[in-house]
């Protein structure tokens, strides 16, 4: 299990070498309540596709296995397990494309930054109209109900594409 010093060495780590990724997944839903709520298996990062190599170098060492699974990357040690979303650009979308769905967000939804926080430690988030919609995803009852009540824009979520690859 990943804990939250973990967590938050691994965040830091990032935004110190200049990485661009946003947080999804568990943690981003635990920021938006301002606490941990339960027990998570990994971290989950949107990842601008420029930064790959940036990605990859960091956790270039024998304590690191980092790979490609179908269409996501992968970090994991005998700790840390990170699940890598890339996101690409095409003309006015942000494509984000995983190993079960593709997703094609307008480019405007990531022109402000989402921060949200956990015991004083900051942390960006993807917008809230992506966890809104990714948290139907979730394997955890409580996560799909509190992704119910997350305020959205709903203009903007209307602008959301998804396409379900397989369940």
């Amino acid at each position: 299990m990943i804990d939250f010093n973990l967590f938050k060495r691994t965040i830091e780590l990032l935004e110190k070498n200049n990485v661009q990724f946003w947080v999804f997944g568990g943690f981003a839903l635990d920021g938006i309540r301002g606490k941990i709520t339960r027990e998570h298996g990994d971290i989950d990062i949107y990842l601008d596709s420029d930064d790959l190599t940036k990605l990859e170098k960091l956790f270039d060492s024998k304590e690191y296995n980092f790979y490609k699974r179908e269409k996501m990357y992968f970090v994991e040690s005998t700790d840390l397990k990170l699940g890598i979303v890339i996101l690409t650009k095409e003309n006015d979308l942000v494509i984000a494309n995983g190993n079960k769905t593709i997703a094609k967000y307008p480019k405007k939804m990531f022109s402000k930054e989402t921060i949200v926080s956990i015991n004083s430690f900051t942390f960006r988030v993807v917008p809230f109209e992506i966890l809104f919609l990714e948290s139907n995803f979730s394997r955890f009852k409580e996560d799909k109900l509190f992704g119910k009540n997350i305020k959205i824009n709903r203009e903007l979520y209307g602008e959301i594409e998804t396409i379900k690859i397989r369940d």
